[in-house]
């Protein structure tokens, strides 16, 4: 680019990422376009590796400069922090788990030079699952209506995914004086705003961004917590009631423009592509009656069961077999919740949380001990990739092995009982061939090693002289008492053995063949409610 080119910041609001944060920089500082200032907020990270990150990039490239935050600013006023310090001519925001084509930026402010009018200018958007694969958007069409009142309300109509034009290069002196509403959905806001100044160019077929679904916003319960939102209904405070009156707080605009946005959203509202208002108005709160409704029945079962069990201790958790009264606050742990949803985007499983929480916690008890980590069962990889992520795998220095046909049951290896049992009918349309698919979900984990076979002949793949935690899921008698005499002199002191289907329903044949392994062991296997089993040597 000429020297003479408009400066553009690029500001990365980042905490405790310090591996998204590097790549996101790698990717920015590679943009076609030169003339950058990268900032970035580190909101006060408790990952001690950050920092050296930030001051390493630095020292690289004297277009990086970062701050760090004393306490923790919560998510919006940290995006805040880094507009009220951008000098550029052009701006935008980066996510430290994003990324962007090398001529996003030079595209962008093509857009921006050569339309005078327009505020906000954005490329096609591609949206990014937890297994790396992407897909495209619903974000389609610019927003370059002359008329105020048509522009918002074809903005207001469109689908949700309009609002990634959030991601992409503003005018600076557009936004520069733009209040950043510090609840969930001010992202809408602020660029309902943004819309009221000028105009939205989408720039297609020449760039692409990419959109990370599964970071701070990817489940109700992490948006709930970052932005505390304690209100049933917040779906119609965050749509109905700020679309149609937002606007009352622009300064920029007469009383009279303000009235007329009222009635052009509200009819917005009424044709949107979303059905949103029927989500607000319908949907949601008979999901929330019969919500109510199960649980008052579920209640009502226990009472009648355990007379200690009143309304005043109501059902916190009812998945997968298992129905409490007790506490299930792992569930809204942000560390268990990123791991968990990571997991699930393989389609491995739908709701067995506890099953989850028990296998996170047992790894990541083992990663203090020494030697490496076996799955033996691993189909499409829920429990691996959600282990990966929550203890970091990466970082641990172990070698975490796969081992699966990666198509399902073996039947040679089948006890006669479990012929007999129909456990092969049972799991004939449960497999399919996975192993290209989860090579994809492990790409990005050098230290994760795919053995596919037939266990007990790949046992002898792990090279490993010494083991620290052993998974197995095989659904089946003979591979998984092979595998635990196999490993069991390997397992270091301290080191755990998940039994995934041990006390599980329909797993009678596992529960008593694994018993008589621990007997001639001479230990014992703790059940567990999941249906899981524990072995901690």
């Amino acid at each position: 680019m000429q020297n003479n080119s408009p400066l553009v910041t690029v500001g990365i609001p980042t905490y405790n990422r310090p591996a998204g944060l590097e790549k996101t920089l790698q990717c920015i500082l590679a943009q076609s376009y030169r003339n950058l200032e990268v900032i970035v907020s580190d909101n006060c990270s408790t990952d001690e590796t950050v920092l050296p990150l930030l001051k390493k990039y630095a020292a690289l490239d004297s277009r990086v400069t970062f701050f760090v935050q004393e306490k923790n600013r919560s998510i919006i006023p940290n995006f805040q922090f880094l507009l009220d310090k951008a000098k550029g001519d052009y701006f935008m925001w980066a996510a430290d788990d994003d990324n962007w084509d090398p001529n996003f930026i030079e595209v962008c402010v093509q857009g921006l030079q050569t339309n005078p009018d327009v505020v906000l200018c954005m490329t096609d958007l591609k949206l990014t699952r937890v297994d790396g694969v992407s897909g495209d958007s619903k974000l389609n069409r610019s927003f370059m209506q002359a008329n105020l009142f048509s522009r918002c309300f074809h903005f207001v109509k469109s689908t949700a995914e309009n609002k990634y034009f959030f991601c992409g290069l503003y005018r600076t002196t557009a936004i520069k004086n733009i209040p950043f509403d510090n609840s969930w959905g001010g992202d809408h806001l602020f660029i309902y705003e943004t819309l009221t100044k000028g105009k939205f160019l989408l720039i297609q077929g020449l760039a692409n961004f990419y959109y990370f679904r599964g970071g701070s916003s990817k489940g109700m319960d992490s948006v709930r917590k970052a932005f505390n939102i304690k209100a049933r209904y917040h779906f119609f405070d965050a749509y109905f009631l700020k679309y149609t009156t937002h606007q009352f707080r622009f300064k920029h605009l007469s009383i009279f423009k303000k009235l007329g946005l009222f009635f052009s959203n509200a009819a917005g509202l009424i044709f949107n592509e979303d059905f949103i208002l029927y989500y607000i108005f319908i949907k949601k709160p008979v999901k929330a009656l019969i919500r109510i409704f199960k649980k008052s029945l579920l209640n009502i079962i226990l009472k009648i069961k355990n007379p200690e069990c009143t309304p005043k201790t109501p059902v916190t958790y009812n998945q997968d077999g298992l129905t409490t009264v007790h506490n299930a606050g792992f569930m809204r742990v942000s560390d268990f919740a990123r791991a968990e949803a990571a997991g699930a985007a393989t389609a491995s499983w739908k709701n067995i949380h506890w099953r989850v929480h028990t296998i996170l916690w047992a790894a990541d008890h083992c990663k203090h001990f020494e030697g490496d980590f076996v799955e033996c069962g691993t189909n499409k990889g829920g429990f691996a990739r959600a282990i990966c992520e929550y203890i970091a795998i990466n970082e641990t220095r172990k070698t975490f092995y796969l081992l699966d046909t990666f198509q399902g049951l073996d039947e040679k290896l089948l006890t006669e009982a479990e012929r007999k049992a129909g456990k092969k009918e049972h799991f004939e349309n449960v497999y399919v061939d996975c192993y290209e698919a989860v090579k994809k979900t492990f790409a990005a984990f050098p230290s994760v090693k795919l053995i596919k076979g037939t266990v007990p002949d790949t046992l002898q793949m792990v090279k490993s002289e010494k083991i620290a935690f052993l998974s197995l899921d095989m659904n089946s008698v003979n591979p998984e008492i092979a595998a635990l005499d196999y490993f069991w002199d390997k397992l270091s002191v301290g080191g755990m053995i998940v039994l995934d289907d041990y006390a599980y329903v329909t797993c009678d044949l596992q529960y008593e063949a694994h018993n008589r392994w621990a007997a001639q062991k001479g230990i014992k296997i703790l059940s567990l409610p999941t249906g899981q089993g524990l072995i901690v040597k």
